[in-house]
């Protein structure tokens, strides 16, 4: 059968510089609360490139966080640009599988794509954020924290048995996070692995709701809602972000809804007693008490 050629993009690399202007999407929230999900969702629609966790940016983030925001910043911004690469880009006929996502950022128009990042740690540097390219979109994924402590807990990343290290070597188990109070260091060794996913989730998601500072253009959107009415979810997204609704609103249709109320199951009262004494003002600040 004969195979109809129809163009793709086709991608040359070199050094990005400095100069380019960028206009990025950052997707941010607790781990294990959908951010990766909507962040290629988003990635998906026409006109974007997903750029990941900008996994060679993150492991050094921990070492950032006293960074001036500019200078924050700009190390954001070249991480953005070293994932996207510095393509030149022309139309050929071929009839080869489609060029992979994140293979360029120029159209064969020229016109620039706008970079996606999911990267929950990012909720962190909030501040420097808006300082990273000319036009700036943060969506801040939310997720019950009782169904995010169970997956947590499933995964095993904040279990006190686990002595391993994850991929940007940072230790698992029950060592103290960038991210843990000073104060508390101590005291997060030694509480339950129910409370300590608990606290991971209310730790991020605090830092996530600074985004909504007078100044700050974000968004906050609930996991559950976009599982429940995807439609509606696009049709407030997609003006956001910039992006095509409809191409935005098929992507976010595949959204997994069967983790929905996983804790009723994977949790013991005792661990909701401890997600409860960890996240309850939160929880019920965002509507899920």
């Amino acid at each position: 059968m004969a195979v109809t050629a129809r163009p793709v993009l086709v991608m040359t690399r070199r050094r990005p510089g400095s100069g380019h202007d960028i206009s990025p999407v950052f997707v941010v929230g607790s781990p294990r609360s959908g951010t990766t999900f909507l962040g290629r969702a988003i990635a998906a629609a026409p006109g974007f490139v997903d750029c990941d966790e900008l996994p060679e940016f993150k492991p050094k983030l921990p070492d950032l966080l006293r960074r001036r925001p500019r200078a924050l910043a700009a190390e954001i911004r070249q991480a953005i640009l070293d994932v996207m690469g510095d393509p030149v880009c022309h139309e050929m006929p071929t009839a080869e599988a489609d060029t992979p996502a994140g293979s360029g950022h120029r159209e064969p128009s020229g016109r620039m794509l706008r970079p996606v990042v999911h990267a929950p740690e990012l909720a962190f540097v909030a501040h420097a954020l808006k300082h990273v390219g000319e036009r700036v979109s943060v969506i801040h994924i939310v997720r019950d924290g009782r169904d995010v402590t169970a997956s947590l807990m499933r995964d095993g990343w904040l279990s006190a048995s686990n002595s391993d290290r994850d991929v940007n070597d940072w230790q698992l188990g029950n060592v103290p996070r960038f991210w843990t109070e000073p104060s508390r260091r101590r005291e997060f060794s030694e509480v339950s692995d129910a409370r300590r996913a608990a606290w991971c989730w209310r730790r991020y998601v605090s830092a996530a709701l600074d985004l909504a500072a007078p100044g700050r253009a974000s968004l906050m959107l609930h996991y559950e809602q976009l599982c429940s009415d995807p439609q509606g979810v696009g049709r407030v997204l997609a003006p956001a972000v910039g992006c095509d609704t409809e191409t935005l609103v098929e992507q976010l249709s595949y959204a997994h809804t069967g983790s929905i109320g996983r804790y009723l199951s994977a949790l013991s009262p005792g661990d909701l007693e401890d997600v409860d004494a960890e996240a309850s003002q939160l929880m019920n600040r965002l509507g899920y008490y």
